[in-house]
């Protein structure tokens, strides 16, 4: 079992009540924390900051433990084991008779959708049709019916636990609206957070994530994430997605808190930089702007009535 262990030393985190919601990213379980947790990470009157923003750069699987008595020292120990990927895999994405139903009677079904290593797809539709639950359901948070999903040949729902979550953080990136980042840490920290999933050196972990940073034409390296813009928060979460090489970025409406011109410079410097780095990319947006950007453009209503034409009702 591989083990990467990292001491984060000199910052202070918050507690976490026991009833900390599950992580919108990373993680497929969430570990249960007392009230007050400054025995497990630490404590600080800083608001607006929960270990479930932390555990949306890196999944946590296994425990959060620090030496007693030392609330300003936490040690972030992850315990994981490593899953292979089919050989010779070559697609980044491939889903095959996908099938979803929430309790409340949603229903998601798509016959197929494939990407092909490095390639880009703007994924548009109205809000509600599933959008988000798609991203949740390639990132393995969700559990589909039916159907598989595969990132770069490994079947990534076949995994459990501890390996579904180490597979997550190597080979899927993501780029949330709000951007996710961990308020307290500066930019390159938030980086390095994220490098906690690779097996790179410590020296070269901080190699990568300067030069990552850098070449999104961020200079403010060691500015806390609360003092940078929001155009230099994009950066930051961009470069966390990219952190690990993964095989799939996945963003979720990222231009969607950003005005008209920002917005498609974002979306310039996203797919620049999953370019650069050989990632495929897939984003979700209901924003018609962006589709005059992106040669291959689905609209996942269209997809999904592919597989209910024939079905009473249609789409629901």
């Amino acid at each position: 079992m591989h083990v990467v262990r990292s001491t984060l030393r000199n910052h202070r985190v918050p507690c976490v009540p026991s009833s900390a919601a599950r992580c919108p990213r990373m993680c497929s379980s969430t570990p249960t924390l007392p009230a007050r947790c400054s025995s497990q990470i630490g404590y600080s009157k800083r608001p607006q900051f929960a270990l479930r923003t932390l555990k949306a750069a890196v999944p946590i699987t296994q425990s959060l433990t620090t030496e007693a008595n030392r609330p300003d020292v936490s040690r972030l120990e992850i315990q994981m084991s490593a899953s292979t990927p089919t050989p010779n895999a070559a697609s980044a994405l491939e889903i095959n008779t996908l099938g979803f139903r929430y309790p409340s009677g949603f229903e998601l079904s798509l016959p197929s959708l494939t990407l092909a290593r490095g390639e880009e797809l703007l994924l548009v539709g109205r809000s509600g049709c599933g959008k988000s639950t798609l991203l949740q359901l390639i990132a393995g948070l969700l559990d589909p019916s039916n159907g598989s999903i595969r990132v770069g040949g490994t079947d990534i729902h076949a995994l459990r636990g501890a390996q579904r979550d180490r597979f997550r953080g190597r080979s899927i990136g993501m780029v949330f609206q709000t951007f996710n980042l961990l308020h307290g840490f500066t930019a390159r920290e938030n980086v390095l957070i994220a490098l906690l999933m690779s097996d790179l050196p410590k020296a070269d972990a901080a190699t990568r994530a300067e030069t990552l940073l850098r070449s999104l034409g961020l200079d403010r390296l060691d500015a806390l994430a609360e003092e940078l813009s929001v155009g230099q928060q994009q950066r930051v979460a961009i470069a966390r997605a990219l952190a690990c090489r993964p095989t799939l970025v996945l963003a979720d409406e990222p231009t969607a808190s950003l005005d008209p011109e920002n917005a498609l410079n974002a979306v310039r410097v996203l797919r620049d930089a999953c370019r650069d780095e050989g990632a495929a990319l897939l984003v979700v947006s209901h924003d018609p702007a962006l589709e005059s950007h992106f040669a291959r453009r689905e609209r996942l209503e269209q997809l999904r009535e592919t597989n209910t034409s024939h079905a009473a009702g249609g789409v629901r």
